[in-house]
């Protein structure tokens, strides 16, 4: 810089002043008497605080189970199968073999399953009434037969 330029309107500032408010006096820990082993230690009063909430369910002793715990895992697996292809099983009526499934797998399941036994019961029931359906619709048709033979020769030159 040259002596005829112009000064820039900044500058460095200075170095800030030493702090000089109040300090606080370091404070001297009153220590107890001094054993063979060396200065004791300072003692503390510790204030018991009541626990704001309940122990965490997990927390717990070997009394016996906690009231929300898990439980082991149990099988279903011919529970849920007996109970969904017997629901299946009633709009497809038309195919008996899904009914006689449901009834077989529900059997199974009241053996093996005893936390599945309200599925295996509704697959048992829906079952059970596909096949009461087709032995109804079976008795019919021996019926019709019976009474007149022409029926079924009917039936298949329907369309």
């Amino acid at each position: 810089m040259t002596p005829d330029s112009p000064q820039p309107a900044w500058t460095t500032p200075a170095t800030p002043p030493p702090y000089t408010g109040m300090a606080a006096a370091p404070t001297a820990v009153a220590l107890g008497p001094a054993t063979i082993y060396g200065p004791s230690t300072p003692s503390y009063t510790t204030v018991a605080y009541p626990q704001p909430y309940p122990p965490a369910p997990w927390a717990h002793d070997s009394q016996g189970p906690v009231y929300g715990a898990l439980r082991p895992h149990q099988p279903r697996g011919f529970s849920i199968a007996s109970m969904v292809i017997g629901i299946c099983s009633l709009p497809l009526y038309s195919v008996p073999i899904l009914a006689v499934v449901a009834v077989v797998f529900a059997f199974i399941a009241f053996r093996r399953e005893p936390a599945g036994r309200g599925m295996a019961i509704a697959g048992l029931v829906t079952g059970a009434v596909v096949l009461l359906l087709w032995l109804l619709y079976l008795i019919l048709l021996t019926v019709a037969w019976i009474v007149s033979p022409d029926v079924l020769g009917a039936l298949g030159t329907a369309a």
